[in-house]
């Protein structure tokens, strides 16, 4: 028997869930998206990037609307009507939905029934709130991006985070991958490492790292430029 997207996840009564990563991310948003509509949650869908225009469907409601206030009340509408809200402020030349900037989930979220916000989201400027999280994770994820990303990303994560960041990810270089160490970025930082050793259930766990960093006291942010993103040797 298949897990539903919406078990597997545990989600609360009221949550904003972003989908950040490479391939899958969309279908994913999707499919969770069906299954909280089909057990009578007010679910809206929306990106901080670019996403395709979905497929005509009885269930989905395009909205695109670059005016915030007439934006809600138009999110407002499909839902009253049963649909799901796919939002952004633009379309762009090539067709794709333009993203709605990240302090717009909060509004969409204060919307009066609204239970799940689930966004696409850009991992450089994630649409959370200073200090939202306990914990914030990355699995397979900053490998993939270069240099300057990869730092914006890391401060992103220092921003939302209260106590720990937690990182799954590879170590080797390849074509699509940049050997980072995040241990040794941390130590460079000065955080503290609860934890960081190889993933022994890996195909090959010599490239691999998963990593355990603690926050210091009061450390409110990191500029990206300020995050001294190292290489593994």
């Amino acid at each position: 028997m298949r897990l539903a997207l919406r078990e597997a996840l545990a989600l609360g009564d009221r949550e904003v869930v972003a989908f950040v990563g490479a391939g899958g991310k969309t279908t994913a948003l999707f499919r969770l998206a069906r299954e909280l509509h089909a057990g009578g949650a007010l679910v809206v869908v929306t990106t901080t990037t670019k996403i395709l225009v979905p497929p005509a469907s009885p269930d989905l409601e395009v909205v695109v609307e670059p005016q915030p206030a007439r934006l809600l009340a138009a999110v407002a509408t499909a839902l009253a009507l049963g649909r799901i809200p796919v939002v952004a402020r633009a379309t762009t030349a090539k067709g794709k939905l333009e993203g709605v900037p990240p302090e717009w989930v909060a509004d969409l979220a204060a919307l009066p029934g609204v239970a799940h916000v689930l966004v696409e989201a850009d991992g450089a400027a994630l649409p959370f709130a200073d200090k939202s999280f306990d914990v914030t994770l990355s699995s397979a994820v900053i490998l993939h991006n270069k240099f300057p990303n990869a730092r914006k990303m890391i401060s992103e994560m220092v921003r939302v985070s209260r106590k720990y960041l937690v990182h799954n990810e590879d170590t080797d270089v390849t074509f699509t991958r940049y050997g980072y160490d995040l241990k040794k970025t941390y130590e460079k930082m000065g955080f503290k490492i609860v934890d960081s050793k190889q993933i022994p259930v890996a195909p090959d766990p010599t490239i691999t790292q998963f990593t355990v960093a603690e926050l210091p006291s009061g450390l409110k942010s990191v500029r990206p430029e300020d995050v001294p993103l190292q290489y593994h040797a």
